[in-house]
């Protein structure tokens, strides 16, 4: 059957991530995004007439979500127990911070997610800048937290 990723985009599902038991990568549009009016694709090369996206187009969206750096990548990695070549478990440990208003979430923690804004307040951004200007090498990894774990330790 495979793992999958639940993909948002301001915290409203349009998809899913699709892991074979041979680690090959799919993407699909739920029916239902691709029919709204208002319905953006994930990205160029992932076009709405098309429901499903194959592995190459899928893996290389992916990657370009994750950090280019390799020393990053490994640390990212090793922090949760993954592998730095597996941009799933990278995207499943990390999909709730990418960039932009893109989320890739596990399945039983998207419906957490949608529809879940909230402030942070000024002491969280606070403590991750001081974080930031303690680590001298915070420019090439990952801070020590993500934003997400920071705001449940609160």
């Amino acid at each position: 059957m495979g793992k999958e990723l639940r993909v948002l985009i301001s915290d409203e599902q349009i998809g899913s991530v699709h892991q074979n038991p041979q680690g090959r990568l799919t993407f699909t549009y739920d029916d239902i995004w691709r029919q709204r009016l208002d319905a953006l694709p994930l990205s160029l090369s992932m076009p709405l007439t098309q429901g499903e996206h194959g592995s190459k187009v899928t893996e290389n969206y992916i990657w370009g979500l994750i950090s280019d750096d390799p020393q990053t990548r490994d640390e990212m990695a090793k922090r949760k127990g993954v592998s730095p070549r597996s941009a799933f478990a990278l995207m499943a440990n990390y999909g709730e911070d990418t960039v932009g208003a893109i989320q890739m979430v596990l399945p039983d923690s998207s419906e957490q997610h949608t529809g879940r804004l909230h402030d942070v307040h000024d002491a969280v951004i606070a403590i991750m800048m001081m974080m930031t200007m303690i680590d001298a090498t915070a420019s090439r990894s990952p801070p020590p937290m993500t934003t997400s774990e920071l705001m449940r330790e609160l």
